[in-house]
């Protein structure tokens, strides 16, 4: 799960990328401290269900 750079975790923004939601849309990958942990989400949500 992608936390934020407080520690937080970022599952909101997750639930829209996976419901179609654009990425840049969804959150800002400067407030993460791994942006690349998005990549398994953005696949699975553009690889359908």
């Amino acid at each position: 799960m992608p936390r934020t750079l407080n520690g937080k975790k970022c599952e909101v923004p997750v639930k829209k990328i996976l419901a179609g939601v654009a990425p840049e849309k969804a959150v800002s990958r400067g407030a993460l401290q791994n942006p690349d942990a998005l990549g398994p989400f953005v696949a699975l949500a553009v690889g359908g269900s």
